[in-house]
């Protein structure tokens, strides 16, 4: 089954202007029905060779459990804040 520009588009991610650019330009294979300018059939496995492989998913380092009190950091003076009296 082919693929029309829009649906293309959706699975690029990018603009029909640009599957039909790269169409144009031979990157990218096609079939023209050839009855008006917008009927263009985009072969799938065409495209799928143009994709960037899948990423990996990033690698989240294991959490880190603290043991016994946290250190905190000083407490600001506090004369600074009470009325003198």
């Amino acid at each position: 089954m082919f693929l029309t520009e829009k649906e293309a588009a959706a699975r690029l991610q990018c603009d029909p202007r640009t599957v039909r650019r790269l169409v144009v330009s031979g990157r990218l294979r096609a079939v023209d029905l050839g009855t008006t300018r917008r009927n263009l059939r985009i072969d799938p496995d065409a495209l799928n060779a143009i994709l960037p492989p899948p990423a990996d998913p990033p690698v989240m380092p294991p959490p880190t459990y603290h043991r016994g009190p946290r250190s905190l950091p000083p407490a600001a003076s506090t004369q600074a804040y009470l009325p003198s009296v």
